[in-house]
């Protein structure tokens, strides 16, 4: 019998690194191909854990409208109402307090915040709990959007892809606004709007690295959630033309009023957030339920669909008395919440806010106008926009998704002038910063959105690190230096048998040979040279992962003493490969280039 082949197996763990490693090289940063092809990975999961939140969030709604239904039998209707919304607070609050404080940040800030201190790092605790959250808070009828939670989500699904993937950093921190951008869009069903929200506020950064991924990510998440869900929500805008110039004054007034209102929202936040930063989590969020139940009760709209709510402002549908009364409300309770820490997004409250109060401002500039103006509609459309631009401090976003949801071009002429009213009006405070960054550094922390850290941020320590390098001992022969010279290295990364390790210029390695060659005519290969005692440049060495940014490695510099950073990842068997040496220099050019 024949002698038979044996192909040794390869199990699936190795596989898919193998399969991992091919298509993603770590020694080098990721091309634009790449990241959109991961963006399309991400939209896709992105799209499918909206999905899954909605359906919990229907099945909630059916499964508590028929036990209202028996509550209102035995209580009046307005006391149901109440109950099921101070209730929900003070669900949210007890569920909360059996978490660690580092575990109940979620939404819009806390990507914000991953983002800018743990290098795109997601705690999965956070999700699921922002998740389970954000159901409670949308069923019990709180001022907060689902949107926060979808582009948590998204984010966090962005983070773990390139995680798995093990991938430069940078091209993580792309990865999550792609997932953020992912859950903003499919949410309200406006692609662009959601990408360039991400740019302009979430990564504050303009780049075709970071802007083609969201796009494709966008698309993906959009398609998915309109496969999986049956009935996807829509804002619905009927009229969007500008019936005269002579309404342009008006305009301005109506943008400054919605500013003036945006920066009342702002102040409430900020200064509801210092006080209640240092209260149990359960009272902040029963006290809130319990305001947001009071209101619910003044005006039963409260408790209905956001989107609802919107598309009937958009439509003239509500009356005065309802739509001031909405618009004021939703203001108050949504300014509480995110104080007290609710789950959910802002960016709906805002929407509903606006739509209802620019109704109102339309009204009653159609009850007093000479002259022919636009429908009441228009103007709900308009402050809708002018209300999110200036809490966000967004104003692209706003005129983006005003002609995504309106679907005409004719609206950009009375947009633009509303909304850059309204932001200015806004900055006029003791801050311009945005209510997500308004937020963090009243929960005391100091986010870093200079020119500086930005583009640090971006830029992967792979793109900037020298790889000329060589590894020597303390003590080599002159036949070993001149073979590691020969290679034409520019730094000798030194361990010693004893103390640190330490970078030395090749260029004095190469004096010091030329040195001993010099003393003899005849020089003995043989001889050893002290690395550690031969005069030259030597650098102190830290160590920085493959995957870091340069912001990771210019901290590390900072905070750890080190004059160089050795570029490093682990392998298997606690092994770890050098791939390069990062200099304060390379830093700085980098950031130059």
């Amino acid at each position: 019998m024949g002698a038979q082949l044996i192909t040794p197996r390869m199990n699936w763990p190795e596989s898919l690194s193998t399969l991992r490693e091919q298509l993603l090289p770590r020694e080098s940063p990721l091309t634009l191909g790449q990241l959109a092809l991961l963006g399309a990975v991400v939209g896709a999961l992105a799209g499918l854990a909206i999905a899954g939140l909605h359906y919990i969030i229907d099945l909630g709604l059916r499964i508590l409208g028929p036990a209202q239904d028996q509550w209102q039998t035995l209580i009046s209707a307005p006391m149901s109402v109440f109950l099921l919304t101070a209730g929900g607070g003070l669900l949210l609050g007890l569920i909360y307090q059996l978490f660690k404080p580092r575990h109940r940040n979620g939404g819009f800030v806390h990507i914000i915040e991953r983002l800018t201190y743990h290098q795109g790092h997601f705690p999965s605790r956070n999700l699921w709990l922002q998740f389970l959250g954000t159901a409670v808070a949308t069923v019990s009828h709180q001022a907060v959007g689902r949107e926060g939670a979808a582009a948590h989500m998204g984010a966090a699904a962005g983070s773990w892809l390139g995680r798995w993937l093990e991938i430069p950093t940078a091209s993580v921190r792309a990865l999550v606004g792609c997932g953020a951008a992912a859950g903003i869009s499919a949410s309200f069903n406006t692609p662009l709007a959601g990408v360039i929200f991400i740019m302009e506020v979430i990564i504050v950064e303009y780049s075709v690295t970071s802007l083609a991924p969201s796009i494709v990510a966008a698309v993906c998440a959009n398609a998915v959630a309109h496969v999986w869900l049956q009935s996807h929500p829509a804002l619905v805008a009927h009229e969007s033309g500008l019936v005269s110039m002579q309404e342009l004054p008006y305009l301005a007034l109506l943008g400054i009023i919605i500013g003036g209102l945006a920066r009342l929202y702002l102040d409430i936040a900020a200064h509801a957030t210092k006080r209640m930063r240092n209260w149990p989590v359960w009272v902040g969020m029963t006290a809130v339920g319990v305001l947001t139940g009071l209101a619910a009760v003044a005006a039963s709209n409260l408790v209905d669909s956001g989107f609802h709510v919107i598309n009937a402002a958009l439509g003239g549908e509500l009356n005065l008395h309802t739509a001031a009364t909405l618009g004021g409300l939703m203001l108050l309770c949504s300014g509480l919440g995110i104080a007290a820490g609710l789950p959910g997004g802002v960016i709906m409250p805002c929407m509903l806010s606006g739509a209802c109060l620019g109704l109102v401002l339309g009204e009653l500039g159609s009850s007093v106008a000479t002259f022919p103006i636009s429908e009441p509609g228009v103007y709900a459309l308009l402050g809708l926009g002018a209300m999110l631009a200036a809490v966000l401090q967004a104003p692209l976003t706003a005129l983006v998704m005003l002609v995504e949801l309106s679907a005409r071009t004719e609206i950009l002429l009375p947009a633009m002038l509303v909304v850059i009213t309204a932001v200015v009006t806004a900055r006029q405070g003791r801050t311009a910063a945005s209510v997500f960054s308004l937020v963090l550094r009243n929960r005391g922390l100091d986010y870093r959105n200079d020119p500086i850290s930005q583009s640090l941020r971006r830029i992967s320590v792979m793109a900037a690190m020298n790889r000329n390098i060589v590894r020597c001992g303390s003590h080599v022969s002159l036949s070993q230096a001149r073979e590691l010279l020969s290679k034409q290295p520019d730094w000798c990364v030194v361990t010693p048998e004893s103390g640190a390790r330490f970078a030395l210029a090749a260029s004095d390695l190469l004096h010091a040979c030329n040195t001993v060659e010099s003393e003899s005519d005849e020089p003995d290969p043989a001889r050893l040279i002290d690395v550690t005692r031969i005069p030259g440049d030597r650098r102190r060495l830290g160590t920085i992962h493959l995957r870091s940014s340069l912001q990771e490695a210019w901290d590390a510099l900072n905070q750890d003493g080190a004059e160089a950073l050795a570029v490093e990842r682990p392998t298997h068997k606690s092994q770890v490969t050098t791939y390069g040496l990062l200099t304060r220099e390379a830093i700085e050019g980098a950031y130059r280039a």
